[in-house]
């Protein structure tokens, strides 16, 4: 983001006209003056940053009070299958209360109950919505390559999609715990990149800065339209 940032900075720094007086650039904060650049790069991780705490909290809320049993929870718990029965006398199934497990560190087994929803879903779904938005709002540069910006969209989307195959293929989550996790980090990163980061409006200010320079463009082509046309006619009298 501070690299991007940077590029912002300098391209609409040669389309705006920079005051002699350096002061005047300079943004006011708590009396002190930034410089607009620092401030870009705050506004930018800030947004982002506090974005993905929400979705942890939002995660780490939905673990803690729903949870579920990992796919390689009995790896975890190593339990003695000679000490206890899961049927009756009748042989129908019964629920054991007790602590079957062999496992004596405490943290593996609570982990491993922590299925649902994955947080590494959570959190890739929610850096590849941001970040897509993200590039598509400030990556708008008419010289630089067009096809940049498509490139490195598509590589958070593989790198996302990739996180959450590796959680199923690895025997950490079920699928169904993924798909919980996604929604939750697309929904935060949705509402993150629409409502808490200034985006949009930076989207807003970019489109009318290049409605006022294509209206400029074709004032100065008409100007000069009219200045032959007028040549042409002097030569014809």
């Amino acid at each position: 983001m501070p690299i991007i940032e940077l590029i912002v900075y300098r391209q609409r720094k040669k389309t705006v006209v920079i005051s002699e007086d350096k002061t005047s650039v300079l943004v006011n904060v708590f009396g002190y003056h930034v410089h607009p650049y620092l401030v870009a790069v705050y506004q930018a991780v800030g947004a982002v940053c506090f974005g993905a705490a929400l979705c942890q909290l939002t995660t780490d809320i939905a673990k803690y009070s729903l949870g579920r049993l990992r796919p390689h929870f009995l790896d975890v718990c190593k339990p003695n299958w000679g000490n206890f029965s899961c049927t009756d006398a009748h042989g129908h199934m019964i629920y054991l209360q007790d602590d079957v497990c062999t496992q004596t560190d405490s943290k593996l087994l609570k982990e491993a109950r922590l299925s649902f929803p994955s947080g590494h879903a959570s959190f890739s779904i929610y850096t590849m919505v941001y970040v897509i938005v993200y590039l598509q709002v400030k990556m708008t540069w008419r010289h630089g390559p067009s096809l940049l910006k498509h490139f490195l969209q598509a590589l958070v989307v593989y790198g996302a999609f990739y996180t959450c195959l590796s959680r199923v293929s690895d025997y950490k989550h079920h699928w169904s715990d993924v798909l919980g996790g996604s929604v939750i980090g697309a929904t935060v990163g949705i509402l993150s990149a629409r409502y808490i980061s200034n985006l949009f409006e930076v989207h807003k200010l970019q489109t009318l800065t290049k409605i006022l320079q294509d209206l400029k463009l074709l004032k100065s082509e008409t100007v000069e339209n009219n200045g032959t046309n007028q040549d042409m006619q002097l030569r014809n009298v």
